[in-house]
């Protein structure tokens, strides 16, 4: 199994789009994570050079104490947190490889980039954790970068 730190999504078609699902599996190593933030995987419109990502489309941030926080950060400006607590969070994210993934339901093409959103649901281990609504197209998503910690593997694109 190989594992990496960042993966593109620019695929036959260039990248995600509404009705698409795409699904990877991670393991976190479990003493990183009750660090203060927890630890992340970051859907960017772009690839991060030296700086952080300005624009962050989708954030999934496993935190200490069976919380997870999904946000989106614009501009680096974040978004309203939603947050998702559950008594065997640790346990799904902990013990062995999860898989993270999201289905593309819609996607509201603004006249700028600052009205266009997208809405899509949110799944780990095939449990379907909630409904996220982004300021952001989710299918601009080029790159997905994650904490030095969580180790990526069998990452899948398809069409549901």
């Amino acid at each position: 199994m190989s594992y990496v730190s960042m993966l593109t999504l620019l695929g036959e078609n260039g990248s995600l789009k509404e009705g698409d699902s795409f699904k990877l599996t991670a393991a976190i190593k479990e003493d990183r994570i009750y660090s203060k933030g927890g630890v992340s995987i970051n859907f960017l419109e772009d690839r991060p050079e030296k700086e952080p990502s300005r624009n962050i489309l989708f954030h999934f941030n496993p935190r200490p104490s069976n919380t997870i926080i999904l946000n989106s950060c614009l501009d680096f400006k974040w978004q309203d947190e939603v947050m998702i607590d559950g008594n065997d969070l640790d346990d799904m994210l902990l013990k062995n490889p999860f898989d993270l993934k999201i289905k593309v339901l819609s996607v509201n093409d603004g006249e700028n980039a600052y009205e266009i959103e997208s809405e899509f649901e949110v799944y780990l281990n095939h449990v379907f954790l909630t409904t996220f609504r982004s300021p952001f197209p989710i299918t601009a998503t080029t790159f997905i970068g994650f904490s030095p910690c969580i180790r990526i593997c069998m990452p899948c694109k398809s069409v549901c």
